[in-house]
């Protein structure tokens, strides 16, 4: 089965549009969000390990 390259070229349009209407205003926040999460769960690794053998 192959996809109509018209409707993938306005599905990709439409995604684009919404990310930037969704996701890139927000972006700095969740990435920053996103760092201290990561941080967090490595804080939790080196004190706890990484649980029961």
């Amino acid at each position: 089965m192959h996809a109509d390259p018209r409707a993938v070229r306005r599905l990709a349009a439409a995604l684009q549009d919404c990310h930037c209407v969704a996701v890139a205003p927000y972006w700095g926040r969740i990435h920053q969000h996103l760092d201290g999460e990561v941080a967090r769960r490595g804080r939790l690794m080196v004190e706890g390990g990484a649980g029961p053998c």
